[in-house]
């Protein structure tokens, strides 16, 4: 069963910081929260940009994540940019994960024995008081986006049959209801006074007489398919468009088959698709690195814990 995530950092509450780039001992709130995710196997990860979008989108280029930029996010709710994730993510995942960037206390066994559960809907509680993230699953995604109440996230979730299979699952992880604001105060929950912990991540590199296929390649391919724009890709990864051209030629030279199929005129202006050859090839890479990275967690555990 594949787990992804949807962060919302598009915008801040009123009278608050921006906690997505608030520094806690040297790392931003946005990063530790993709780190803990990650740690738990979680994949893919979308974030949702708004408010100082190009400096949030900067400081996770380099952590294999989705970005989605919402333009009108002064004027949109914080239920708006879920439903953005969702549309986006429905079909690439069989659960997901929300979860505001303002909570970078979280532990990766929070999200763990979420995952154990199999309810529609799982919520964590920590000494009687819910908080997050919330785990959906694929079953009500349709339901959370028909939603048409006023009430946002809280009203959707408040739908008989969403409210029905909901479990609360009780953690003893303080991290789930203290923002980054709360641990600034220095109300720090006890768990997360060990430093940041050491976590695993084993990449799959594909080489012939150098590499020419990883990770970042993988996002590069994945960005320009959901997009359908290379241009969008390449502000997502943070590099020059004729840097993106490199990478996709280079790739093609490997390869032998090219990688995208261009598509130019309309309103809207050209725009770009991957090939049936380089879809099917990014499926079989990202399904081997899931599997490693899966596998890489549980050795890790075996011979460290």
């Amino acid at each position: 069963m594949k787990t992804g995530a949807i962060i919302l950092a598009a915008s801040k509450s009123k009278n608050t910081v921006f906690s997505p780039l608030v520094e806690l001992d040297g790392i931003t709130v946005i990063k530790r929260i993709i780190i803990t995710l990650k740690r738990s196997g979680i994949s893919p990860i979308t974030v949702i940009t708004g408010e100082q979008g190009n400096a949030v989108e900067k400081e996770i280029s380099k952590l294999q994540v989705i970005s989605l930029r919402s333009q009108n996010y002064r004027e949109t709710y914080m239920f708006d940019h879920v439903c953005t994730g969702l549309r986006y993510m429905e079909d690439l995942c069989d659960r997901i994960f929300i979860l505001p960037a303002k909570f970078p206390s979280l532990l990766s066994d929070t999200m763990e024995k979420m995952m154990s559960e199999c309810s529609l809907c799982v919520r964590p509680s920590f000494q009687g008081c819910s908080g997050h993230p919330i785990l959906l699953d694929r079953r009500i995604f349709s339901d959370i986006l028909s939603y048409s109440g006023d009430k946002g996230l809280r009203g959707a979730l408040l739908q008989p049959k969403i409210r029905s299979h909901t479990t609360f699952v009780p953690v003893a992880d303080s991290g789930i209801i203290l923002t980054a604001e709360d641990v600034k105060k220095n109300i720090y929950p006890s768990d997360a006074e060990e430093s940041f912990p050491i976590y695993p991540s084993c990449e799959l590199v594909l080489n012939r007489e150098e590499v020419f296929f990883n990770q970042e390649t993988a996002r590069f391919l994945t960005l320009i398919a959901h997009t359908g724009s290379m241009q969008s890709a390449c502000r997502q990864m943070q590099i020059s468009y004729s840097k993106g051209l490199k990478m996709i030629k280079h790739l093609e030279t490997h390869l032998s088959f090219p990688i995208l199929s261009t598509h130019s005129g309309g309103a809207s202006g050209g725009s770009s698709s991957l090939t049936p050859k380089a879809t099917a090839f990014l499926k079989k890479y990202t399904e081997v690195q899931e599997r490693l990275a899966k596998y890489t967690i549980k050795l890790y555990k075996e011979y460290f814990s």
